[in-house]
């Protein structure tokens, strides 16, 4: 097809520079894709964001509400105790406790009851986390005019995870008319608490003119602090800007540290441009086995970017160099983030 071969033709004339700006070009005219990485995580879909910073306002990652801290040394038993006795605090304890299945056989239906017996006296990450069983159906019918009910009144008390997700519910369209001015509103709210996922979307509103006026250093400014928060696709973000100097100097070794963060996790768009700087030894020493082994990771998540650097780069390499690099690809396992976000949550 004339697109695979103009394609084709593109990467050659990248190959034959062999240097990184010249792949980086490659890149920019070829990044355009709809594609979408799908993730582990509960609602993650990764973004495409090209080198002029173009993008998707996807829904971000969901996280399950963390246990409020209990008493040094108390029991199950003891937060049952509390917890029928009218506690707010131990009814959403327990309902983290069967939600996780920590001590006892784990139970949705359970857990759904008491995160309901907390919400309903006004403990905000009970009412996030009830909000979140309807978005998903666990313990409950999923509905979600229920959830957008239940975030919302989360919200209202300032809790950082029910914005964020209320956020997510306007931008997903999901109980609520689609409203990026309304999505943005609350993913600032979140933002300005702390929260990566927010600010990483915010930076993305930013980037597009969604629910905002399109302001690219605002958009890096955002990304820079969910980078700071060792976010992957902030992370990747911010390898792309250094790599071209968007709204900071550039700076290729500063870009290879964001995009081997962001590969460590599984960013396939960063493993490929990490996967390319290895190649073509600027800002790292060049290594072929190091460049096969993350481009192969990349095409591995379906990046089709990928696919074509892998021909090429195997094309360079010797039987032992292929074997050793499947090796490194083969033994890889994404890590977990370093830090999470110093949430503003309610007590």
């Amino acid at each position: 097809m004339a697109g695979c071969d103009k394609t084709e033709s593109d990467w050659k004339q990248a190959k034959d520079a062999n240097t990184l700006p010249a792949y980086m070009n490659f890149i920019a005219k070829h990044l355009h894709g709809p594609h979408i990485d799908t993730r582990k995580q509960r609602f993650r879909v990764v973004p495409i964001v090209t080198l002029s910073m173009l993008s998707i306002l996807r829904p971000p990652i969901v996280f399950t509400a963390k246990a409020q801290n209990s008493g040094a040394g108390e029991t199950i038993a003891d937060i049952r105790t509390r917890a029928e006795a009218g506690d707010a605090k131990a009814q959403y304890d327990l309902g983290v406790v069967y939600e996780n299945g920590s001590g006892v056989p784990q139970d949705q239906r359970e857990a759904a009851t008491w995160f309901r017996k907390s919400a309903e006296q006004g403990n905000a990450r009970a009412q996030n986390e009830f909000a979140e069983m309807y978005h998903t159906g666990r313990g409950v019918l999923q509905d979600n005019n229920e959830a957008l009910r239940w975030f919302r009144r989360a919200a209202d008390q300032g809790d950082v995870r029910a914005q964020f997700n209320l956020g997510l519910m306007y931008s997903k369209e999901e109980g609520v008319p689609k409203n990026l001015d309304e999505a943005v509103k609350w993913y600032r709210k979140a933002a300005e608490q702390g929260d990566a996922d927010a600010q990483q979307n915010l930076g993305i509103a930013y980037a597009n003119g969604f629910g905002v006026s399109k302001n690219l250093d605002e958009a890096v400014r955002w990304f820079s602090k969910a980078a700071d928060q060792d976010h992957p696709d902030a992370e990747c973000e911010m390898g792309i800007s250094y790599m071209i100097g968007n709204f900071v100097p550039k700076d290729h070794a500063e870009a290879v540290k964001y995009f081997r963060k962001a590969s460590e996790q599984g960013v396939g768009r960063a493993q490929f441009n990490l996967s390319v700087a290895y190649y073509t030894g600027d800002a790292v020493p060049k290594n072929v086995i190091e460049a096969y082994k993350w481009m192969r990771l990349s095409a591995a998540q379906g990046y089709e970017r990928a696919r074509n650097g892998l021909q090429t780069i195997r094309s360079a390499m010797t039987a032992d160099e292929i074997e050793e690099g499947n090796r490194l690809a083969s033994d890889f396992k994404p890590r977990e983030r370093a830090s999470l976000s110093n949430l503003g949550q309610n007590k």
